[in-house]
């Protein structure tokens, strides 16, 4: 059967696009892990209550997750370019504003309310776009995303120490802004490929078949209200919470813990790169064991989390030993990073393929409940106890708890035996010649989901 020619696709104006994702993938990663460091400034600053504060970083870090569903709407409804673009005009007026802004309840309307609504516009297009450039070497491009949200990890810390030191909180805020408008510069790059034109004609077709049914059969077309009743399921989505919370309170306190410790500034940067590289390491390494050793993603997920909640308890009681710091970093970095790699596999085989954009939105959805509450939870904490003694062991009795549920998880009934029926990448039984592209609709994929959680 003869192809249509694509010639936007796996060469050409692809290349140019690939090069503005990943440079978009490292602005917005950079900008929400400096959130130890802008929480440290902050506190300073204003020298308000440690839990709205926390709130401050918290949500905008938390609501690239959280929002990330009705961020897929506008690229459905509209295209990649659009969400990007949206997502750069909210992330620099975010930025922009709240260098003028001399409240803590404002800024968490503009820094992380605002803001972190426009992260979750950039990462749940990211992935997208990627998918729409490339064909061939899809899976590759989007698996060597994960490297410039590592960059972007390890160069947080010590470019917002800089820009603070250097211009103070407000120049700092106004070079974070800066820094973001280029999105709108990769939101013009990334114009739709033939691929999403596609796409979207199939789109309207469906949505003029939808007019056509009640309100009742076209939710049920978009949501399958049977996962929400999948016990097994549901326990992991609370479990995926639980890790995030104690990810989010580990990478937003952990530089304060240290500055109230009388550590120095380039420890405290020391430290949380070395949290950032291992964060990277536990990605790959997840993912690597799974693909590897045949052992169970499941069972990893338990093996991690349980492991990571013990560190994490036991932190007030070594953490007055010479690098217990350090090794406390690498060890939550590497126990936090490991999930994110194995959710793919957990998730088929707890709802099946066919089911699995829909359990990758659900999922997002309940890591960003996680990542939202911990930080203010945190800081609520040590604000009436004044010591981080019960913040940690808050975090690592979340993620025990994450792996309790986890195990209720594989426990309670069998896993799905579904499989998929989406065609396979460069299958030439595909009839391209009539837009069969709809298979692959890319908005509401595992792809947007995994990078987008990933980016935490």
């Amino acid at each position: 059967m003869i192809r249509r020619r694509r010639d936007d696709i796996d060469g050409g104006w692809a290349w140019v696009v690939l090069i503005a994702v990943y440079a978009g993938i490292f602005i917005i990663s950079t900008s929400t892990f400096m959130g130890g460091i802008i929480y440290l400034a902050l506190l300073d600053r204003f020298r308000d209550d440690e839990a709205k504060t926390a709130l401050v970083v918290g949500l905008n870090t938390g609501l690239l997750s959280l929002f990330g569903p009705v961020a897929s709407v506008v690229i459905t409804t509209f295209s990649c370019r659009t969400s990007i673009m949206i997502a750069g005009i909210l992330t620099t007026s975010a930025y922009l504003s709240s260098a003028y802004v001399r409240s803590i309840g404002l800024l968490i309307v503009t820094y992380g309310v605002i803001g972190g609504i426009g992260n979750a516009f950039a990462g749940s297009s990211f992935p997208v776009v990627l998918g729409y450039y490339f064909e061939k070497r899809r899976n590759l491009m989007i698996s060597l995303a994960f490297a410039f949200i590592g960059t972007g990890m390890f160069a947080a810390s010590p470019l917002a120490s800089f820009i603070l030191d250097a211009y103070g909180m407000s120049g700092a805020l106004h070079i974070l802004g800066a820094l973001n408008a280029h999105l709108c510069v990769v939101g013009m790059i990334c114009h739709p490929s033939r691929i999403e034109k596609d796409l979207k004609v199939q789109t309207r077709k469906r949505r003029q078949e939808l007019r056509e049914k009640n309100w009742i059969t076209a939710l049920k077309k978009y949501i399958n209200l049977d996962l929400l009743t999948n016990v097994k399921f549901m326990m992991f989505l609370c479990s995926t919470s639980t890790w995030n919370l104690t990810l989010s309170v580990c990478f937003l306190h952990l530089p304060n813990y240290l500055h109230l410790q009388g550590a120095s500034e380039g420890n405290i940067n020391s430290v949380m790169e070395l949290f950032s590289i291992a964060n990277t390491a536990g990605r790959i390494l997840g993912a690597s064991i799974v693909d590897k050793s045949g052992l169970d993603a499941m069972t990893i997920h338990l093996g991690t989390m349980g492991v990571g909640g013990l560190v994490a308890i036991l932190f007030p009681t070594y953490g007055s030993l010479t690098g217990a710091e350090k090794a406390f970093a690498i060890l939550v970095g590497l126990y936090t990073g490991s999930p994110n790699a194995i959710m793919t596999p957990i998730l088929i085989s707890l709802v099946g393929v066919d089911h699995l954009s829909q359990a990758f939105g659900l999922a997002s959805f309940f890591c960003g409940i996680g990542f939202c509450l911990g930080p203010p939870f945190a800081g609520l904490l040590l604000k009436h106890t004044q010591s981080y003694t019960w913040s940690f062991t808050l975090a690592g009795t979340a993620m025990l708890i994450g792996s309790l549920l986890g195990m209720f998880s594989s426990c309670t009934g069998s896993g799905s035996k579904e499989t998929s029926s989406l065609p396979k990448i460069g299958d030439e039984s595909v009839d391209h010649d009539h837009n069969n592209w709809t298979d692959l609709d890319l908005s509401s994929s595992k792809v947007r989901e995994e990078v987008c959680i990933s980016l935490k």
